[in-house]
């Protein structure tokens, strides 16, 4: 393991360990990062009864034989039940949230996909390091997370130890665990914004640029106001730059499902003089209407994810698609070509 992320992880645990669990809404993930400082056996064993009926309907005689085979996947030897005690107890930190569904899982009708990254301490030729492991597409708790718990290879595992690495590191900027000198400055983002303002043609482009600057240097502010209003979802930096910026500022269609095939043809034929014919069947996958349109005209379909259960569309010229796509990733908007 690195030593930076043995330190980001080290930062986490000990920030953490009064309170042994924090919610971390502003990820960039499908959902907020859930963070749990697990101590074995006093913390699992608060609901005694419900997880040992667990561990028997997955085939354990006890708690202890499952968190024993779980240690020896990190080859860690457990403790023999007997010997623990407050002195002598297995620990591990526990991160759960949702990704991006691959293609396969969206066939599925399922628009995310459920990843659990365990980081369990151990010595390693002598130096402490963490062993991670993940569970993935796991409903029934962390007795079926355990189980299914996967060692992770820094090497063969690529794809999803980079995961890994971005949880624990907005985990730790989000706990302000990062040295001040390692946040971004906010006026090196000017370009950006004034690219994005060119290319989505915004109107009031001083007061646009000012909000998101707010919005930057102080997320935590709009993210409690959020949350307090009841929403229910990743309350992250994405959904109030929607919220409190392009909601207002960024020229849309928008429309609930299913989408209302005449009136989408008609705001496509007065934005772009063209009439581009859609079908029932197309407003199930909206990737197809931006082929259609990009076959047709020059402009494409961009998709806004604003976790309101109500399609969001914007139409871009298809030359700057690409530099679109890359500004929202800058800018931390919730826009893509994924829908």
């Amino acid at each position: 393991m690195n030593q930076k992320l043995y330190e980001k992880l080290t930062k986490i645990r000990e920030s953490i360990a009064n309170v042994g669990q924090v919610t971390i809404h502003n990820s960039l993930f499908k959902s907020s990062i859930e963070v749990y400082d697990y101590y074995y056996p006093f913390d699992l064993e608060e609901n005694l009864e419900q997880h040992q009926n667990e561990c028997k309907r997955e085939g354990y005689e006890n708690l202890y034989m499952l968190v024993a085979e779980f240690l020896k996947k990190c080859n860690i030897t457990p403790f023999a039940e007997s010997e623990l005690n407050d002195g002598k107890n297995h620990t591990f930190l526990l991160f759960y949230f949702l990704v991006k569904p691959s293609e396969e899982i969206r066939k599925k009708g399922l628009n995310a996909e459920v990843r659990t990254f365990f980081a369990i301490p151990f010595i390693e030729n002598g130096e402490e390091a963490f062993q991670i492991l993940v569970s993935k597409n796991r409903f029934g708790g962390i007795i079926q997370e355990m189980k299914y718990a996967e060692p992770l290879s820094e090497a063969d595992d690529k794809e999803l130890w980079a995961i890994f690495e971005q949880a624990v590191t907005t985990v730790e900027r989000e706990l302000n665990l990062v040295p001040s000198a390692e946040q971004p400055e906010i006026d090196g983002f000017d370009g950006a914004l004034d690219d994005f303002i060119a290319i989505a043609n915004i109107k009031k482009q001083k007061t646009f640029k000012n909000q998101w600057k707010k919005l930057k240097q102080n997320p935590k502010k709009y993210i409690d106001q959020l949350l307090k209003a009841g929403f229910y979802g990743n309350a992250n930096q994405q959904q109030i730059n929607y919220e409190f910026l392009l909601k207002k500022h960024l020229e849309t269609y928008n429309d609930d499902f299913p989408i209302e095939i005449d009136v989408f043809m008609d705001y496509i034929e007065q934005r772009l003089g063209e009439k581009i014919r859609i079908t029932e069947e197309d407003t199930l996958y909206p990737k197809i209407i931006a082929e259609k349109i990009e076959a047709r005209t020059d402009y494409t379909l961009l998709n806004i994810e604003n976790q309101l259960g109500y399609y969001t569309f914007f139409l871009c010229h298809k030359e700057y698609k690409d530099w679109m796509l890359s500004l929202a990733k800058q800018l931390e908007f919730p826009i893509d070509d994924d829908f």
